[in-house]
C-alpha cells in the first residue's frame, strides 16, 4: 500500500481511498458484532485452485492439453476469467477488464461485478491458468463450483471448441 487517505464522511459512512503498487487479489470480511471491516489485500494469488482445475495433477493434465492444441483457452488469463462468469455464473459474456497483474473485473448484470484472481499453478510462463479466488461487488465469495459441475462445464467448453459429439 503506498497512500490511504479518508475519501469522506457522511451518514456514518466513512470511505477510504487506497493506493497501491500492485495487487493479486481482494477480499473483505465483517466479523459479527464488531463494527470492523477487514480489507485483505494480496501480493501473491491464493495457493487453492477453484476453476478449471482444483488440483494441481489436473493443471498438469490441462497443460499437457493446451501444449497439445486442446483447451488452449486456459493459456490466457482473460480467457479463463471471461469463461468462468458464463459457464459457472451463469452470466452472458460481460466485460471484463485487467485490474491487475492476475486481477480481472467481470461487470456481469447492471450493478454487479465480481473480482476474479488467477494464478498459475505450474509457476511459469506460459502455462494454464486458474481461478483462485472470485470476489463479489459485496466483498464476498459467490458461488464455487463442485467437481461435478466443474467437469460438466469443461466438458461442454471442450464440445463448442472443438465441434465433438456427446460420448
Amino acid at each position: 500500500m503506498q497512500q490511504l487517505a479518508v475519501a469522506g464522511d457522511f451518514e456514518a459512512v466513512l470511505s477510504f481511498g487506497l493506493g497501491l503498487s500492485s495487487v493479486a487479489g481482494i477480499s473483505t470480511s465483517a466479523p459479527p458484532g464488531t463494527g470492523s471491516l477487514i480489507l485483505d489485500l494480496w501480493r501473491t494469488a491464493p495457493p487453492n485452485l477453484i476453476w478449471p482445475s482444483a488440483s494441481l495433477g489436473s493443471v498438469r493434465d490441462f497443460q499437457h492439453l493446451a501444449e497439445n492444441g486442446n483447451h488452449t483457452w486456459m493459456l490466457n488469463a482473460r480467457d479463463v476469467a471471461s469463461l468462468y462468469t458464463q459457464n459457472v455464473l451463469g452470466w452472458p459474456r460481460g466485460d471484463v477488464r485487467a485490474v491487475g497483474e492476475h486481477v480481472y473485473q467481470v461487470d456481469g448484470n447492471p450493478g454487479f461485478s465480481v473480482t476474479v484472481t488467477l494464478a498459475q499453478p505450474l509457476g511459469r510462463s506460459h502455462t494454464v491458468w486458474t481461478v483462485a479466488s472470485v470476489v463479489d461487488s459485496a466483498g464476498s465469495a459467490p458461488y464455487i463450483p463442485q467437481s461435478k459441475r466443474r467437469h460438466a462445464v469443461l466438458a461442454t467448453i471442450f464440445r463448442r471448441q472443438t465441434g465433438a459429439a456427446r460420448a
